[in-house]
């Protein structure tokens, strides 16, 4: 689903989602694989939306804890490290729980975030930012 999306906005610079964070693992398998939807042989360093500079995932939803995002978390890292080795370094991501209505991510789980994640979504996007419940300063 994601290839062909992907394959629909090829210049796609910006994309903001408003949904589950766990659904969005595929999103970021997809944004690692080579682009061959089209079937035609590629040299494997073609990846989708090559303009793509700024992603938002807003979120998450009632249940979702942190230990249902460690696969995303996984996923997330590994597109990121992919794209940037091939030149197609994000320039911003937001990890937005702000409007979610939960207090879903305690202080406890920010400091994992933070001492877990966040030095690496750095190394390959130049601005991170992960935002909790409007009460919290954002982590950047």
């Amino acid at each position: 689903m994601w290839e062909a999306l992907f394959a629909a906005f090829p210049l796609l610079e910006n994309l903001e989602m408003d949904t589950v964070w766990s659904l969005t693992e595929a999103m970021w398998h997809a944004l690692s694989a080579p682009n061959n939807v089209s079937g035609a042989p590629t040299d494997g360093n073609t990846l989708p939306l090559p303009k793509l500079r700024r992603v938002v995932i807003m979120g998450p939803r009632q249940g979702e804890d942190f230990a249902s995002c460690r696969a995303l978390l996984g996923a997330m890292l590994f597109a990121l490290r992919v794209r940037a080795a091939l030149g197609m370094r994000l320039k911003s991501l937001v990890l937005d729980a702000s409007k979610s209505g939960l207090h879903l991510f305690s202080n406890e789980v920010r400091e994992r975030l933070e001492a877990d994640y966040m030095k690496e979504f750095q190394s390959f996007v130049a601005d991170v930012t992960i935002l909790f419940n409007a009460h919290m300063t954002p982590v950047t």
